[in-house]
């Protein structure tokens, strides 16, 4: 005889049909002890039932052994024998045979559907692994950890200054962020200052601070943005960080003297990024306002070139005292040089430099060469002519379109606006997706054209500029550099190349192609290996 299937009893029938004192005994004694307290006539008759039919899990009175067996010597006879069959016991089992063969999970299902009950399904719960390896998400590599914790060090201890010292594409920033993590969490309330002097170091700063404080804070902070067009007062925020434009803080300090002396008072700590820029006349004056307030104010440079020019070790030595000869750098065991171990280890992109030679054409005049020997760079109208030399800028283009052939994405520095342009402008009748940005290009065109130089798009991708994306332009992908920009600065030169140096380790490329183009009549550099090293003597062998 086949299994019967369908309910066989609902267990809504069933319970109205059982005494009341049945159906008591199925709720728990301090439910119906509150029930009492409100009605006493709500635990009887047609008012306790309904309660039941509402109230009531039929699974867990079946789960309950006490209740399961009553709920079956409560069934009509023809009913319980029907229920027997239906979990496989003969049909004169006794209530407790019956209750006791229900105890299995097979026959609680077929109980259930005796009383019309569809199971409950539950997803299989995953036990969690004996052993996981949690990942951080804002995590520094070991060698960044030894810089940090040394640079923590120096910034604690008087005279509280400190310069870190990372190769481009090291990872100075997101170091950065872990001490200024590290401080805030230390002092509280505190006011952290960040300053810089262009729009793409300054937004990276703030973007990053918001990235990494989300991760590693421990309260809620502000973050004040005080460059460009942003109208923000300083004034505004006692624990946080205000990432603040150089100029914009210098005409601060010019209009609002009181108010910038009330600023200095709490800025705890200072970071300057780029901080061979710091001695500049105007900057030292504003930086060292900020800093000499309060005989504990802390000041961090950042720097992947500490020093100011590679040939006036006056200018440099300015650099090494506004920072007490402090500095920390990158230090790695086994190597003399940490760009070297950078580039094995796959954090920077092992790169290929080529000189692109120009034709003699640039003859330049006594005072010209006066001027190169007094300011240690190439005069601004001397960088116009050489943008105006329809020679060397074809030169250029026919390089671009020979690395186009190898590179997704190509980053020129043009000596001028004007070479920018034009440059761009040829790239793009011969049909190559070619993008131009000065410092006068609008602020939205700006935004679309670095958007679509960072997008995924495999199609190669040349990126134009003059002045803009010397530091702070992170785009890893970039893996070649023309530096058509002519510079007596090691300083700027190691800037350039360094746009193209991201790793793979670090988001971007394993190798990496530099082309420098050199002038006959102008002296510049070919390689920037050397550079890590190049101010040691300047800061008197106090790194560490």
């Amino acid at each position: 005889m086949a299994t019967p299937t369908g309910p066989g009893l609902s267990f809504r029938r069933h319970v109205a049909a059982i005494p009341d004192q049945a159906v008591r005994s199925f709720f728990d004694p301090s439910l119906l002890a509150l029930f009492e307290l409100i009605d006493s006539h709500l635990m009887d008759g047609d008012r306790l039932r309904n309660l039941a039919q509402r109230l009531l899990d039929p699974q867990e009175i079946l789960k309950n052994p006490s209740h399961r067996r009553l709920l079956i010597e409560m069934l009509p006879a023809p009913k319980r024998q029907e229920m027997a069959r239906r979990v496989d016991v003969s049909a004169d089992s006794s209530v407790q045979q019956i209750s006791d063969a229900i105890a299995t999970k097979a026959q609680m299902a077929a109980a259930l559907e005796f009383f019309g009950i569809e199971p409950e399904v539950h997803a299989p719960i995953e036990a969690p692994p004996a052993t996981k390896r949690i990942i951080p998400q804002y995590a520094l590599f070991k060698h960044q950890l030894r810089l940090v914790n040394s640079a923590w060090k120096k910034l604690e201890a008087a005279p509280h200054t400190v310069i870190v010292h990372m190769p481009t594409g090291g990872g100075k920033t997101r170091s950065a962020m872990h001490l200024i993590a590290e401080h805030l969490r230390s002092y509280n309330p505190s006011l952290v200052i960040w300053l810089a002097n262009s729009r793409e170091l300054l937004e990276q700063a703030a973007s990053e601070f918001d990235k990494s404080w989300s991760i590693l804070g421990d309260r809620s902070v502000d973050l004040v943005r005080m460059w460009g067009d942003f109208d923000s007062d300083p004034l505004s925020v006692r624990d946080g960080v205000v990432v603040a434009g150089l100029q914009k803080l210098y005409y601060f300090k010019q209009n609002r003297f009181s108010d910038f002396l009330r600023l200095a008072d709490r800025a705890h700590l200072t970071v300057v990024d780029e901080a061979h820029i710091a001695v500049a006349p105007t900057y030292h004056d504003l930086i060292t306002s900020l800093c000499s307030k309060r005989h504990n104010n802390r000041l961090l440079g950042l720097t992947a070139t500490p020093g100011r020019t590679w040939a006036d070790i006056a200018l440099d030595r300015e650099l090494s005292d506004l920072f007490n000869s402090q500095k920390v750098s990158l230090e790695i065991e086994g190597y003399s040089n940490p760009v070297a171990y950078l580039i094995d280890e796959g954090y920077l992109a092992r790169p290929t430099f080529t000189l692109l030679n120009t034709e003699p054409g640039l003859s330049l005049s006594s005072e010209e060469h006066k001027a190169l020997a007094d300011r240690f760079e190439v005069t601004e109208s001397l960088l116009e002519r050489l943008g105006d030399t329809p020679t060397r800028n074809l030169k250029i283009v026919e390089r671009i379109n020979d690395l186009i052939t190898r590179h997704r994405r190509i980053i020129v520095f043009a000596p001028s606006v004007a070479s920018a342009k034009s440059i761009n402008a040829v790239l793009n009748v011969q049909g190559v997706n070619s993008l131009c940005i000065t410092a006068d290009t609008d602020i939205v065109e700006r935004q679309k054209a670095i958007d679509l130089y960072k997008s995924d798009t495999n199609d190669p991708i040349v990126l134009l500029n003059y002045g803009v994306f010397a530091a702070g332009f992170d785009a890893p992908k970039t893996s070649a550099a023309v530096i058509g920009r002519p510079t007596l600065s090691l300083v700027l030169y190691s800037q350039m190349v360094g746009r193209a140096l991201r790793g793979p380790r670090a988001g971007g490329n394993a190798d990496a192609e530099i082309v420098t183009v050199v002038d006959p009549e102008l002296p510049g550099f070919g390689k920037v290996e050397e550079a890590f090293r190049n101010w040691e003597d300047v800061w008197d062998g106090t790194s560490s």
